[in-house]
């Protein structure tokens, strides 16, 4: 699951970057439908795998918790900018 969360964050940040500096390539979506919807992919992944840790979750480390933060941060972010305009 670590590595498919690290591949929709490579995802996301690929799109806003090619939107920011390559402004001659059209991506088939909007760069920010792609960090939302990579955002929430994320998201969902880190949320399963703390869901299905055994126990009350309080032996999960603080890695997992930091993923869960910065998953609702992309979210957050590509909301806001998609309602910026």
């Amino acid at each position: 699951a670590a590595k498919l969360v690290f591949l929709a964050a490579l995802v996301a940040l690929a799109a806003w970057i090619i939107e920011l500096f390559v402004p001659t390539v059209a991506l088939p979506v909007p760069a920010t439908l792609i960090a939302l919807g990579a955002g929430a992919v994320a998201f969902l992944l880190v949320l399963l795998k703390i869901v299905d840790k055994p126990g009350d979750g309080l032996g999960l480390s603080l890695g997992i918790w930091l993923a869960l933060l910065a998953s609702i941060a992309v979210i957050a972010g590509a909301y806001m900018r998609m309602n910026e305009s």
